[in-house]
Order: C-alpha cells, then sequence, then structure tokens
C-alpha cells in the first residue's frame, strides 16, 4: 500500500522558525541595549589625526576631574568666524571630558536677540562679537576670540610685509584657566609698583602695558598700583607685586617693605630693561640676598633670530622649569626679548642666602656675549664693546624660590618666590602677542601664585590657516567645471543609460 507524502513544511516547523526568528531579534535588541549601556558608562573618544587641534592635554583632563561645582560654558561665535570649528571642537572635547559641563552655543548672526540678552545679562560690551563666556555660582570668566591666539609679528618687523598672521591656537590654556579661575576660591591680588621710571598698566599705547594688566585679570586676579614715594608697607591682600622697568633710585622706605614683603614669603615679577643700565634702583641690591646678580650690561647673540637690526632677538633655550613645561612640549616655542640685561645666579660667598634657591629660565644660545650698557634712545643706538671675551649662554631670566626646601623655612614661615627677567619690553602692549611671550608671562603668573595645576604640558599649537590664491580667469574656470561640467557629466551619464534601455 502506497503511502501518502508527508507536508514538507508542517504547522509545527513554522512555529518553530517564527520562535526562532523572535528569540533572535530579542537577543539582538538585548545586545544593542547592553553595548550601549556599556558605551554611556565606558566610552573612550579616539582622534584618528595625530595633530588635532581638539586633542585635551593630561593636565585639563587631571582639572576637569577635580570639578564639584557645575560650570555653564555660553559660546558665542557665527560660523563665518575662522576660528569656529576649532573652537566648536575644542568645546565639544571640554564637554565630553566632565558631566559637570553644559554648553549652550550663539550665533549672533542667526539669532540676535539671544546674543544680545546675554551682552545684557553678563554685561558684555557690544563690540564683543565673539567670546566664550564660562560661568558658576555667580562668578563669570569671559575669553575674547582676539586672547585665542598669537601673532607672528616678524614679517612686520622685518618689513618684509604688512600683513600680521596668525600662528598659535591657544584655546586649551585659555579655557582651562578660566574654568580654574571660576571653581578656585581663592581671592587672589596684584600690585603694580610705580614711581621708578617704568609705565603703567593703565597706559594702553605700544609701550604701555594695559595689555598686561589684562592678562592678570583674565586669570582671575585683581590688581591695583602702588606709589613708590609713598609706600611703607606692602598690603596685606598682596599676592604679587609687579616691578616693571625700574629706571629711579628707590627711597628707602619703599626698598625696606620690598624686603620685608619678601622675607615674609611674598611673591614678586621683577622685569628689568636696557633703560635701567645707567642708573642702580636698590632693587638689585636687594635681590642679592636671593642669589640674584642684575647686570648693567646687554646681552647680544649673533645666532638668533633678529628683526630690528640686532637690537631684539628670540630666544628659543629654555631651562628644565615648571614655568616652561609647555614651552619645552613646543620646539617651535620663542620669546622676543628687546636689548635684555643678563640675569644671574650668585654663589652663597658673594651674599647670596643659603636657603634661596636660583634657576635659570631661558638663556641665549652658546654664541651669546655681554657687552657694555647700551640705549634704546637716539635714532640709531650702537653696538658697545664687550664686557668679556666669553662666549656663552648667557642667562636672562631667573626663578628663586625660598622656603620650599626640606627643613628651611622662609623668614616667616612663607614660601618666597620671584621671576627676574632682563627685559620689560617683551610683555608690553606691542610685543606681549608675539611669538609666545603672553604664554611665557601666563605661566610664569602661575608660578609664582602657586596655581600648580595649571602648569603643564598645556601649550599654544599651530595656526593652520591656508590660502588658495587665483587670478579671476581660473575662478571662472573653477565656476564653469563646479557649475558646468560637474553636473553636466552628471546629465549626460543618465542619459545615456536611458539612450541604452530604449534600444
Amino acid at each position: 500500500m502506497q503511502e501518502l507524502p508527508q507536508p514538507s513544511f508542517s504547522y509545527s516547523r513554522k512555529w518553530s522558525q517564527r520562535i526562532n526568528v523572535l528569540a533572535g531579534i530579542l537577543s539582538l535588541l538585548a545586545i544593542v541595549v547592553m553595548v550601549n549601556y556599556l558605551a554611556v558608562r565606558r566610552h573612550h573618544r579616539f582622534h584618528l589625526r595625530s595633530s588635532d587641534q581638539a586633542r585635551l592635554s593630561p593636565m585639563t583632563l587631571r582639572l576637569l576631574g577635580t570639578l564639584t561645582n557645575d560650570v555653564k560654558i555660553l559660546a558665542c561665535f557665527s560660523r563665518e568666524e575662522t576660528l569656529y570649528q576649532d573652537v566648536r571642537e575644542l568645546l565639544r572635547e571640554y564637554k565630553s571630558a566632565s558631566s559637570r559641563l553644559t554648553l549652550e552655543w550663539v550665533d549672533p548672526l542667526r539669532d540676535p536677540a539671544a546674543a544680545e540678552a546675554m551682552e545684557v545679562r553678563y554685561s558684555i560690551p557690544r563690540a564683543e562679537k565673539a567670546y566664550v563666556l564660562f560661568e558658576t555660582q555667580g562668578r563669570t570668566k569671559l575669553v575674547r576670540q582676539s586672547e585665542l591666539f598669537d601673532y607672528d609679528l616678524q614679517p612686520l618687523m622685518s618689513g618684509r610685509s604688512r600683513e600680521v598672521k596668525r600662528k598659535d591656537f591657544r584655546g586649551e590654556m585659555m579655557f582651562s584657566s578660566a574654568i580654574y579661575s571660576v571653581t578656585s576660591q581663592r581671592s587672589l591680588k596684584a600690585y603694580f609698583l610705580l614711581g621708578l621710571g617704568g609705565s603703567s598698566p593703565r597706559n594702553k599705547d605700544d609701550q604701555g602695558f594695559s595689555r598686561f594688566a589684562a592678562l592678570i585679570q583674565n586669570m582671575g586676579m585683581e590688581w591695583e598700583t602702588l606709589e613708590a614715594l609713598r609706600l611703607t608697607q606692602i598690603p596685606s591682600d598682596c599676592s604679587l607685586l609687579v616691578v616693571v622697568g625700574p629706571r629711579m633710585k628707590a627711597p628707602v622706605p619703599a626698598l625696606e617693605a620690598f624686603q620685608r614683603y619678601l622675607d615674609g614669603g611674598g611673591r614678586a615679577f621683577m622685569l628689568f630693561d636696557v633703560f635701567g643700565n645707567q642708573q642702580e634702583t636698590g632693587l638689585e641690591e636687594a635681590l642679592k640676598k636671593f642669589g640674584v646678580r642684575v647686570g648693567f650690561d646687554t646681552v647680544r647673540d649673533p645666532e638668533s633670530v633678529s628683526q630690528r637690526g640686532g637690537l631684539d632677538m628670540q630666544v628659543t633655550h629654555f631651562a628644565s622649569h615648571p614655568v616652561n613645561q609647555s614651552m619645552l612640549a613646543n620646539e617651535n616655542a620663542g620669546v622676543h626679548l628687546i636689548m635684555p640685561r643678563s640675569i644671574q645666579s650668585l654663589p652663597r660667598s658673594a651674599g647670596a642666602t643659603e636657603q634661596a634657591r636660583v634657576e635659570p629660565l631661558f638663556f641665549t644660545s652658546p654664541a651669546g656675549v655681554l657687552e657694555e650698557p647700551s640705549s634704546l634712545r637716539g635714532p640709531t643706538p650702537g653696538r658697545s664693546a664687550r664686557i668679556s671675551e666669553a662666549v656663552t649662554n648667557q642667562p636672562l631670566a631667573v626663578a628663586v624660590e625660598r622656603g620650599s626646601l626640606p627643613g628651611v623655612a622662609a623668614a616667616q614661615g612663607g614660601v618666597s618666590r620671584l621671576i627676574a627677567a632682563g627685559d620689560s619690553f617683551f610683555l608690553n602692549n606691542q610685543m606681549l602677542s608675539s611669538v609666545a611671550n603672553a604664554v611665557f608671562a601666563q605661566n610664569a603668573l602661575n608660578w609664582l601664585v602657586d596655581r600648580s595645576v595649571l602648569l603643564g604640558d598645556i601649550g599654544p599649537r599651530p595656526f593652520q590657516e591656508f590660502r588658495l590664491t587665483m587670478t579671476r580667469h581660473e575662478r571662472m574656470i573653477l565656476n564653469w567645471v563646479f557649475l558646468g561640467a560637474m553636473p553636466g557629466a552628471v546629465l549626460f551619464a543618465g542619459f545615456l543609460v536611458w539612450l541604452r534601455r530604449r534600444s
């Protein structure tokens, strides 16, 4: 008897396949949920470009890891700004690195009402059209677009070009400093010592120091001035004393107050210059007790790049010191000086105290020489005779610390710190943006006021700018290629396909 053929697709097999498909879908959904759960909590960002401007340094990551308060970031940038993409990518990295940060973007061209509301709420000048504002617990810090890059003044000063180009991007430096400023509970105040011949922080011309004072203020420090002629005591709220270009004899009461301030753990930023070569101010003698010799000379370096016929030099030799960490990390970093004086460490036999630790910050190339004091005054400042035949690395700035050595304390229990430089012009309004002068100034200020968390491998990064130069005829050809040839090629290919299908 012939058996009936069995159906090839039974109901049980249908349900078995349906159950398998359903189980596969549920398994896939479970895997997607688990992967997303792990990705949210264990995510990691990869930078495919080795020279990515948005890559955060380890120091910034450590800073963001210490945040305990929420910080609001308000970025007012239009898409037409040159730095828009760099700033946007960098701020996104900040937000990704810390859940304490919130980011809000405002385009003043597309949303002028929101931009105007920000100006009114935070009292931002109307002239500022591109900036980043950091806010937490009522404290704010404004970072302007002009502060996010350094200028290359070499072509302008040498006469090769009248154009000033952007050289280095300083976004991470400024943003990390702003975050630290608004989250720090320390109240800092700097005082400028006036009345010794140097320029004023309120002076806004090229030789003034208003931009340097603004840098101090942008770092979260208030500043005031002191008159040397009436000075008998440094104020108790002085976190940093700044002396710019002393050229006159300081009164005895002022020198005594200066000495007491440093002995009590004070901090000082001393900027000497070539105009003080002819007159002892008394500050030079006070610094000898800290192991510092301020030279009455002029330093020359034949191997340095000069833009002013030998009157200036670009220093690229930096010593290993916390102030110079970001400078050493950037092989193109340099400091642009004008006829600096030598600043050297003294042996203990010359009057230096044993407690002071003096370390050089930067110096000339091995070809550096010392010459007799000369002046910038006059139409053609000339060279002077050599003081000695020694040709070596001449130190131009030193950092001094007293009271931090093991088993050693300062006179009144504090740690005294000072930085002495042989030039003051490199931080004036004209020179502050040259090369990495502002970077050095910011690092020096952070070290002096003991902001060690901001001393690290954050440095300016090369600003890449590409320019395509074409003639009018070349632009016309390019327009025809993009507007005519390329769309026409697509249409022609479509016509050939249509024609083939018709045949």
